[in-house]
């Protein structure tokens, strides 16, 4: 037999089942009964076949978990708009500015049920160009900080994953014959520091909990040189703790910190270059923070 709450009275009897009880213990507010992706479910689900619904369910709820990683988010908002019926797909919206990217989920009036909202952290050259001259000043050994990063960090030299410092420096020496003048250099510019460093360049500054992965890709440069581009992706769901936290719970981590936000994620990628006669030049850096905060227009 069901668990129900009876309410009775002279003219009236009525009855709660478990399912709306659990209903009512997820809800954002009294006037938003029920999880964010039961209410949006419930608002699309006529958008589905019967044999997607099922499926569905599970890409909405990844779709609008904080504790689902942003990767993983895109993918799930991607799949919807796969499955939909045709005549919804336009409902999947994905907005793209120099500043910003957005991925919306929108009613059959164009209202917004749902945004995941990414936002670039702009930089000034000057800055970068301020950071790269602490960095060419450090005098520590930045090779043995190359060696401690090789367990958790990938390494991708001219197409070929590396595992360790010395397949690192073999590999270099094939396209770059001035190597052993600048592996210093590279040394400085190719471990986890990088990214903090750089990030200090960023106006406002900005930081994220978690954890993720640190992404090392080099090859020749047109000018006999080494291209570098480092990547870094900080997610709080990526962290082993990010799938056991609750909603309310991830609001509050996002609150401000030594005076910046923390976001629920951070992605930090560094377009660089070292010529043969060691010039480090910086070509680009994109960093772009999670600013969506857990919320539902329904």
């Amino acid at each position: 037999m069901p668990s129900i709450l009876r309410i009775a009275g002279k003219h009236l009897s009525l009855s709660i089942s478990k399912s709306d009880l659990a209903s009512i213990k997820k809800a954002t507010d009294r006037n938003h009964i029920g999880s964010i992706s039961d209410r949006i479910r419930d608002s699309i689900k006529s958008w589905f076949s019967d044999c997607n619904i099922g499926k569905a369910k599970k890409h909405l709820y990844d779709f609008v978990s904080p504790t689902t990683t942003d990767a993983d988010r895109i993918k799930s908002f991607s799949a919807l708009r796969n499955m939909v019926d045709p005549a919804y797909t336009d409902r999947f919206v994905t907005e793209t500015a120099p500043d910003s990217t957005k991925y919306i989920l929108k009613d059959c009036y164009s209202n917004s049920l749902f945004e995941l909202n990414f936002q670039n952290i702009p930089y000034t050259q000057e800055k970068i160009q301020e950071q790269i001259e602490v960095i060419k000043k450090i005098t520590n050994s930045e090779k043995e900080q190359v060696m401690r990063d090789f367990s958790g960090m990938q390494y991708n030299i001219d197409g070929v994953s590396v595992q360790n410092i010395n397949d690192f420096d073999q590999r270099l020496k094939i396209f770059l014959p001035s190597f052993d003048l600048i592996k210093e250099i590279i040394y400085k510019l190719c471990h986890q520091g990088i990214f903090a460093t750089i990030a200090n360049a960023e106006d406002p500054k900005t930081s994220a909990l978690g954890s993720g992965s640190r992404i090392f890709t080099l090859s020749p440069a047109s000018n006999e040189g080494l291209s570098i581009i480092a990547e870094c992706t900080n997610d709080i769901a990526a962290h082993p703790l990010g799938s056991k936290i609750s909603t309310e719970e991830f609001n509050e981590k996002m609150e401000m910190l030594d005076g910046h936000f923390q976001f629920k994620s951070k992605k930090i990628k560094i377009q660089m270059q070292v010529t043969k006669e060691g010039e480090i030049i910086v070509e680009k850096v994109n960093s772009f923070v999670n600013t969506e905060r857990t919320k539902c227009s329904i």
